[in-house]
């Protein structure tokens, strides 16, 4: 004989209940309470269930039941009448004590989740930088030797030292775009209004970086400012090939050609689980490219994390809802019949 066929049938258990404050038990028993008042023939909604009966639903002991019912009693969701020869315990649901919890508790769980995001959001711009930060300045040391410094004067003439990865552009290793597309400010006598030379954006890339050379290409600076931001933070170049030349494309042909370059910077930047356990492939930027670029505006990062919880907040809140149609619905066909 199957194990399957010792199996019974299954009963509801409302998990929500269980934060209103009645325990596990509790319900539970609110849980089968709710099912048997909608399945009850009273007017009034009363029904009655022995203590074996109880314990052949839920599988509670007497003590179990007892406690339960206390707690359900005390908290105004359950009434009990004994009524009957031989005497029998009757229960009805006060379905608008439940109501009222149940509102609060989405509410209270609402008003919690947002408070939450606010201080993930004023978190964010400074967590994102100290991780840039330790992303760059601490690269993996590919060739096991000292890694090169460069020293850049600052407007106030203010010079301090940064390491980067082996070949790696400054800029790149500074956890900022490459930004091939926005050159270094020059003094007004050398531009004399001239755009930045195709030899002179060359010059800002390292030699050895594969893909696309030609800066006029419509992929050059995305994929500079992702190979260089790949580099800085796993110590070798990514992958070239026809289809990342392809997804390059396709990412600028999606965001634009203005934000792709932060874009892709950003994405190699991000600790998402799913993206660091890929190590950052082109094909998960080209996926998720529109909600990058809203990330990279906003400051903010959506984990999976953070996801769940806001699925759980929209869920209770569904819930809540549910529950006052249904006991709108019970109000007025009361009330229909009692006319």
């Amino acid at each position: 004989m199957s194990l399957l066929n010792l199996l019974d049938r299954p009963i509801a258990f409302n998990r929500t209940f269980v934060d209103l404050g009645v325990g596990i038990t509790g319900a539970l028993m609110l849980s089968q309470c709710v099912y048997w008042s909608t399945r009850t023939k009273d007017d009034e909604g009363w029904f009655y269930k022995t203590q074996a009966e109880w314990t052949n639903e839920t599988g509670m002991t007497r003590r179990e039941q007892e406690t339960a019912r206390k707690k359900l009693v005390s908290k105004g969701y359950l009434k009990e009448a004994r009524r009957g020869v031989p005497c029998k315990t009757y229960y009805r649901l006060d379905r608008e004590a439940i109501e009222v919890d149940l509102i609060q508790l989405a509410q209270k769980r609402h008003s919690s989740l947002a408070e939450s995001a606010n201080q993930e959001c004023r978190k964010a711009p400074s967590s994102m930088a100290e991780s840039a930060k330790q992303d760059c300045t601490n690269p993996s040391d590919s060739d096991g030797g000292m890694r090169p410094t460069i020293t850049e004067t600052t407007a106030e003439t203010t010079a301090e030292s940064t390491q980067i990865a082996p070949g790696a552009s400054p800029a790149a290793a500074g956890g900022d775009d490459l930004a091939a597309d926005e050159p270094e400010a020059k003094p007004e006598a050398e531009t004399a209004g001239a755009q930045e030379s195709a030899d002179d954006l060359l010059a800002r890339i390292p030699s050895d970086m594969p893909g696309t050379r030609d800066p006029t290409a419509k992929t050059f600076k995305p994929w500079a400012n992702y190979a260089c931001a790949y580099r800085a933070r796993y110590g070798t170049w990514p992958v070239w090939n026809q289809k990342v030349g392809a997804n390059m494309s396709q990412l600028v042909d999606r965001v634009g050609a203005e934000r792709a370059p932060g874009v892709a910077a950003h994405y190699v930047k991000l600790n998402n689980q799913y993206y660091t356990a890929r190590m950052h492939p082109v094909g998960l930027l080209l996926q998720d490219c529109e909600a990058i670029a809203t990330q990279l505006a906003t400051g903010q990062q959506v984990t999976q994390a953070r996801a769940r919880q806001l699925d759980s907040t929209q869920s209770n809140l569904s819930n809540a809802e549910e529950a006052k149609r249904i006991m709108a619905a019970r109000r007025q066909q009361q009330e229909s019949s009692s006319c």
